[in-house]
């Protein structure tokens, strides 16, 4: 009889101290009757901690669990993903992307891994572009035009340098651009480049800026064998060109050509106006077993822009005063 007694007071303990506890659903009321719009709870013992009548926290022994009805709903806060701070400083109006060094692979292609053997049989674009927009194929030739004065122009960069320098005059190919393609497949499977197409998207009056040769009395002696667009025409197309090294001369060479992994192909594309602003990228296409595309190649995803230079004041770097002089009129370009 005990042990049943026990067994009937422990649980009927429990259902009354929750039903003293338990949350009144009704709306509540001040002393004169009105409504607080609050809900009341009502508590059978002085529950503020060091009270004479606080609870224990701790859940009697075999008793069952309750919720606690006084707790908060659970919400779940998402972690937020974190950014590197600060940023490649925004390129200019004339186009020019805002990174110091240019060698990109084009959008669409991947290059394999460092030492990793390449596959056989790749998926996505098979080939990679790097463009080297500011190749000096002849730094004689090599002009820029850019709204600053000469005195807020720095000498003329190395070869290594020429994005950085470019980028921060916001300056501009004057005449013609030197590029400089490096194409090269992602797998031993080779990729033949059937053609390489030239797109114009702007076309106006060229550039009211002072023009800033980048070297004087030189002269290597090399012209290379290019693609050479003229962009003045309607069509430009990029028509294959013979160079000279030396008394050598270099045959025009022209499409199709061929690369893999181990087997990189190099074009140097030269366009030129003398006319006109011209914003403009190439289409390089592109076929690999029954596989075929079109790849756009561009200046970190922006045209390229090229201004005539004619009728405009044009300055050389003289290197005993280090100083920009006017250019007289048997050295212009």
């Amino acid at each position: 009889m005990l042990a049943a007694a026990v067994a009937v007071a422990i649980p009927a303990a429990v259902v009354v101290s929750y039903a003293a506890t338990k949350p009144d659903s009704r709306t509540g009321a001040s002393a004169d009757g009105s409504p607080t719009g609050r809900t009341e709870r009502r508590l059978s013992v002085d529950r503020r901690p060091g009270g004479p009548g606080a609870a224990s926290t701790a859940p009697a022994p075999g008793a069952p669990v309750l919720p606690d009805l006084d707790a908060p709903p659970a919400t779940s806060v998402p972690s937020l993903p974190s950014f590197p701070t600060g940023g490649p400083a925004p390129g200019g109006p004339q186009g020019n992307p805002p990174d110091a060094a240019h060698e990109t692979a084009l959008p669409g292609a991947t290059r394999p891994a460092t030492g990793a053997p390449a596959p056989d049989a790749p998926s996505g674009t098979p080939l990679t572009v790097t463009t080297s927009p500011y190749t000096f194929i002849d730094r004689c030739d090599q002009v820029f035009l850019t709204g600053r004065t000469p005195a807020e122009v720095p000498p003329p960069p190395p070869q290594q340098d020429a994005r950085g320098w470019v980028t921060a005059l916001r300056a501009v190919p004057g005449g013609r651009l030197q590029l400089e393609l490096t194409v090269q497949g992602t797998s031993r499977q080779a990729v033949v480049l059937r053609a390489l197409h030239v797109r114009v998207v702007g076309r106006g009056e060229p550039l009211a800026w002072p023009v800033y040769v980048m070297a004087d009395g030189c002269g290597s002696g090399v012209t290379p064998a290019t693609l050479d667009i003229d962009l003045d025409r309607d069509r430009p197309a990029a028509r294959p060109v013979a160079g000279v090294q030396g008394d050598i001369p270099i045959p025009a060479t022209d499409f199709p050509y061929k690369t893999s992994t181990t087997d990189p192909q190099v074009l140097d594309v030269v366009a030129h106006t003398d006319r006109h602003d011209v914003q403009w990228y190439l289409e390089l296409e592109w076929s690999s077993g029954d596989r075929n595309g079109v790849l756009r190649i561009d200046d970190g995803g922006r045209p390229f822009r090229t201004s005539a230079i004619k009728d405009r004041p044009q300055y050389l770097f003289d290197t005993s005063t280090d100083t920009w002089r006017l250019a007289e009129d048997h050295e212009r370009r």
